[in-house]
């Protein structure tokens, strides 16, 4: 089910020959004072608004269990002789749990901050898009944990000893620069002996890859698959948002337009589809862990996936896609 928005090209600055009483001048007064009705992309309705108390306290424990359980238990899951896997998962865990808490608060509506105002729950895309990314990195690695997990922190190298290399091209010169040019080779140098490689083989490392090309690359068709689901439904989205283009646009400059002539309405429903989308890339992440290294989290997960899909359709997609059903046991 969809709902139709619409958004008055009114809201967007006239050019500067009207402005200057151009010919054309009454037909852009009249374009001004009377827009054409732009139709918005369509936003997936859920059956009914899912009240979040009722996976609160499962998503609560998850924030916590989750890195919690990769940092205490590692040691007893299968890949433990990994430690570049354990670095990569349970940083990306920490940033993934973090990046939530943020978007829960943005799209609280009974936060007690003034300060906190529901109009800035449009900025979510872009933070979601953090937890996409590491959805896209967590996949990619349990394909071959140990190996690209080594690539993933090789290639990092890579690319701190390149901003290490123009920052001594530009400010080399620069007073101000010269102690964190002298620590910064020291650390550089220091992490090359734990990463237990040379510098120059570092520096031949292949770049870790972008999500478009982990979806290029992989072997998996089903797994191919789904990256190109997440990429059509989630990140376009997202990076439309985040890049500024027409389609973010519109979104973005409708709610707040709207909510300038005082109505909520598209905001309350943009903030409530935000929150879902995140929630969704939140539990998906966590189930891809569960999955692959059974770290005890399932019940939650089984629950509040119960819930989701009773509320949107792309949650009962994303779970049939993955086969949660039968490698969430």
């Amino acid at each position: 089910m969809t709902l139709q928005n619409y958004l008055g090209i009114g809201a967007f600055s006239t050019p500067p020959a009207t402005r200057r009483g151009s010919k054309n001048s009454g037909a852009n007064h009249a374009l001004r004072h009377n827009p054409p009705r732009i139709k918005l992309l369509p936003v997936v309705k859920p059956k009914y608004v899912l009240d979040f108390k009722l996976i609160k306290d499962q998503i609560n424990r998850l924030l916590e269990s989750v890195p919690n359980k990769l940092e205490l238990e590692w040691p007893k899951s299968r890949t433990a002789s990994s430690d570049p896997a354990f670095l990569v998962l349970l940083g990306t865990a920490n940033i993934v749990s973090n990046t939530f808490k943020a978007i829960r608060l943005l799209c609280s509506d009974k936060s007690q901050d003034w300060r906190l105002r529901p109009e800035m729950a449009l900025v979510v895309p872009t933070l979601a898009r953090t937890i996409l990314d590491a959805l896209y990195i967590c996949i990619f690695l349990f394909k071959d944990l140990p190996s690209r997990a080594d690539w993933y922190v090789c290639s990092g190298w890579k690319e701190l000893a390149e901003y290490i290399d123009r920052a001594r091209r530009d400010y080399a010169s620069d007073p101000d620069w010269a102690e964190y040019l002298i620590d910064a080779d020291t650390n550089l140098a220091s992490l090359a002996k734990l990463i237990a490689k040379p510098p120059d083989e570092l520096r031949r490392t292949r770049w870790w890859p972008t999500p478009h090309k982990m979806n290029s690359s992989t072997k998996s068709p089903t797994t191919a698959a789904f990256f190109g689901y997440l990429n059509d439904w989630f990140y376009r989205e997202f990076s439309q948002v985040s890049h500024g283009s027409l389609p973010g646009l519109i979104h973005t400059v409708g709610a707040l337009r709207d909510l300038a002539k005082g109505e909520a309405a598209k905001l309350e429903q943009l903030r409530g589809y935000y929150s879902m989308q995140a929630v969704m890339l939140l539990i998906t992440f966590y189930s891809e862990i569960e999955a692959e290294l059974t770290i005890g989290v399932t019940s939650d997960l089984k629950y509040v996936w119960q819930m989701l899909i009773q509320h949107n359709p792309f949650a009962k997609e994303i779970y049939d896609r993955r086969g949660y059903a039968n490698r969430l046991t």
